[in-house]
């Protein structure tokens, strides 16, 4: 690890002549990229963290580097009975023995098991599903197989491995990739031809489940579905995706006569078998283009200022631009035609891009899984490499500076799903009713106890309507106002209101926003109870989360000073939703007054701190959760606890594990902000302030959130021991 106050692109100076995970600290801008480098004859990585080390590492800006030794592989024989084509395919690539767990997965999958696969970077999981397919679709020329990616750069990675192990054989896949660059004309062949057809869940949603009917010859010779990069599933996408995995089960079944065995596989995700079988059952364009343009830029001045030789040999990519332009910058890679890539995540998952030497990752990419994953890009095929994280000023970023075993010795976060938000499935309940009529008796099954009341809500909307051909119906048609209520649902939110940014000057749409992302979180009553502690004395609760207005500010964007206030009177805007807390005892607060401290300031401040610490154990973005924000203009009391709370209407799930979480999330917390060398009373956005804090981060105080963490977690500590010695543990 490093820290340093210099630019990145200071750094790649020294980096670049080729460059164990090491991490280090720096300012930069909006932007954030992996530049992976792929290396010239200069250095070895040993080499360059010696070379590092007698560089910048003479003024303290190294502050860890962590040697990971290669894992030991344990090897078997490829299984007999596997199909001679299938041992021609491993022949293809140079394999002639498998890995213990390769060998494993491919037997239990050919013995009709649905089977999870959740091993490190580069230990070959493609195979763990590859061979299957080949196995099934050797053995009946009709199968086909459904191939489910997050990402066009991963379907097209996967779909040239296939091809490669399966050129030449006597075996004809017609492999299909079937995603939003697909030409019409393209779309008829594989429909008409593909055996093995690549996509993603949004093309499932919107193209082939509300079209089952012209995908007949795929879906009813369906053997088997993969599901890769599962642990990408999570949040509102993750959601989405489960209902959208129940609607073409569903459908296969119902309709086309199938039902194809599942293969899921991801590298990073502490609960894979939890995770896999729920997903299973039951704008401002402009500032973007700057951005990038600045990026681009940039790059090329450092280049010819640096190592001229290279600025035709290192690239940009990210999910933006062309299709042509992506799949040009991935064969160059892939060839060897490139000695860099400056990338977005859009290069993270799962991608084989060749024989990579070093990774450099600038900023905390959000969780752990995604910076293994990313720095998992190298080092494959047994080849050493090296990984430079430079951190920027984030709590995250901060807290892995000051405690680098805490990223090296923790497992990696929970992958949270929950397909009961009522919202999103009365969206897909809508929408696998325009694909058949929903069954009250049948399809509880993929849609879980609360298919009756979303059915019933349904109804009341003027959606569904009993079918007038069955007696006492438990039939239901779609009647909605869509003619493809797919199109209406976006799988990445859980709102189906959105509400639109018009510039009334031009009466131009500018942007479409969400209904609970148009306003602003200001009072959170909880309601009942509905879960039990573990081991802590925190709670999940149903809550409503309500928006009152106040104003707004005019602000001088070059000074950011306020030189102007508006006051607003709008009506308040209220969702249901989830929260997890915790009660901070009275005599705390007397505590934190009895230091002259502001009680209301402390608790702000110390639930910010519980908010920056909540990625290191859950994979959650910044908009999934949010925490009561101290309103400057507010005089009421407030209540005395800690909270976090979904922000989507309905919740998806976050807040319970949350709750049993709580005790860990304290304690992190605490270091988080006792560790921090700022001397602000208000903290700094490396502690206690949040980006996306309503309240712009006013009515914090450092201090106080320090004497309430640690009076909290010295409670819960007390609370719990005295149980345990009088006999009375808790159940963990």
């Amino acid at each position: 690890m490093q820290r340093t106050s210099r630019r990145p692109s200071e750094l790649l100076q020294q980096a670049f002549p080729r460059t164990s995970l090491v991490a280090s600290e720096a300012v930069q801008g909006s932007w954030r990229l992996t530049l992976v480098i792929i290396g010239t004859d200069h250095l070895n990585p040993t080499e360059m963290v010696d070379h590092l080390r007698k560089g910048m590492g003479i003024f303290g800006q190294i502050i860890h580097i962590e040697e990971i030794n290669e894992k030991l592989a344990v090897h078997v024989d490829v299984p007999n009975n596997l199909a001679n084509v299938s041992k021609a395919a491993l022949r293809r690539i140079g394999i002639t023995r498998l890995y213990s767990h390769q060998a494993e997965a491919i037997k239990s999958s050919l013995s009709g098991n649905n089977v999870v696969v959740a091993t490190s970077t580069s230990s070959g999981k493609s195979l763990c599903y590859n061979i299957p397919v080949i196995e099934a679709l050797s053995k009946d020329m009709e199968a086909c197989a459904i191939y489910i990616f997050p990402t066009k750069a991963l379907a097209q990675d996967q779909m040239r491995a296939l091809m490669e192990m399966t050129s030449g054989l006597d075996i004809y896949l017609n492999v299909g990739i079937y995603d939003g660059d697909t030409s019409q004309m393209h779309r008829t062949w594989i429909r008409d031809n593909a055996r093995v057809l690549i996509t993603n869940p949004d093309m499932l949603h919107l193209s082939i489940l509300p079209y089952h009917a012209k995908f007949q010859r795929i879906l009813s010779n369906l053997r088997i579905i993969v599901i890769d990069e599962a642990h990408t599933y999570k949040g509102a996408f993750g959601c989405h995706t489960a209902l959208i995995l129940r609607r073409l089960r569903r459908i296969c079944l119902h309709v086309h006569d199938s039902n194809p065995l599942f293969i899921f596989c991801t590298a990073t995700s502490a609960n894979p078998r939890e995770h896999a079988m729920e997903v299973k059952t039951s704008k401002s364009t402009g500032k973007f283009w700057h951005s990038e343009s600045a990026l681009r830029r940039t790059r090329r001045e450092i280049l010819q200022e640096t190592a001229s030789s290279l600025v035709n040999s290192v690239r940009v990519y990210r999910g933006g631009y062309t299709p042509q332009d992506r799949r040009k910058i991935e064969t160059d890679l892939f060839e060897g035609k490139l000695q860099g890539v400056a990338a977005t995540n859009a290069l993270e998952l799962g991608i084989d891009v060749g024989y990579i030497d070093a990774t450099l990752h600038l900023g905390f990419p959000g969780s752990v899984a995604s910076l293994w994953q990313q720095a998992g890009r190298s080092g494959r095929r047994s080849r050493p490499s090296l990984a430079i994280y430079i951190a920027f000023e984030g709590p995250l970023d901060q807290y892995f500076m000051k405690f680098p075993d805490k990223l090296f010795r923790r497992s990696v976060e929970y992958c949270q799903v929950d397909s009961h938000n009522e919202k999103v499935l009365e969206q897909h309940i809508a929408c696998a009713a325009f694909e058949i009529p929903v069954s009250s008796e049948y399809d509880e099954k993929y849609f879980g106890p609360s298919l009756e009341r979303a059915i019933l809500s349904l109804k009341n909307k003027g959606h569904l309507v009993p079918d007038p051909e069955v007696s006492a119906s438990k039939i239901w048609n779609y009647v909605g106002p869509e003619d493809k209520p797919s199109a209406a649902v976006s799988i990445r939110a859980i709102d189906d209101n959105r509400y639109k940014v018009i510039d009334k000057s031009s009466n131009e749409v500018l942007e479409e926003i969400e209904e609970s992302k148009a306003f602003f979180q200001a009072y959170l009553p909880p309601m009942t109870t509905e879960f039990a502690s573990r081991r802590t004395s925190a709670q999940v609760n149903a809550c409503t989360v309500t928006t009152n207005w106040f104003g707004f500010y005019r602000i001088w964007r070059t000074s950011n000073q306020i030189f102007d206030k508006v006051e607003l009177s709008l009506p308040s805007y209220s969702y249901n939703s989830q929260a997890a807390w915790i009660r901070v005892p009275q005599s705390i607060k007397v505590a934190v007054q009895k230091n002259s401290l502001v009680f209301r300031a402390g608790l702000h401040a110390a639930s910010h701190a519980l908010l920056n610490v909540v990625p290191l154990y859950m994979m959650c973005n910044t908009s999934d959760l949010g925490t009561e924000c101290a309103n400057p203009h507010e005089t009421r009391d407030i209540p005395e606890r800690l909270l976090l709370y979904d922000q989507h209407s309905g919740g998806i799930g976050l807040s319970l594990q949350i709750q049993r979480l709580f005790r860990e999330l304290l304690i992190a917390a605490l270091e988080l902000v006792s560790t921090c060398s700022c001397l602000h009373s208000a903290g700094c956005p490396n502690c206690v302030q949040v980006l996306t804090c309503s309240e712009y981060n006013e009515v914090l105080d450092k201090k106080a959130a320090m004497i309430i963490l640690d009076g909290v977690i010295e409670a819960e500590n007390s609370q719990f021991s005295s149980r345990e010695s009088s006999g009375n543990p808790s159940i963990d």
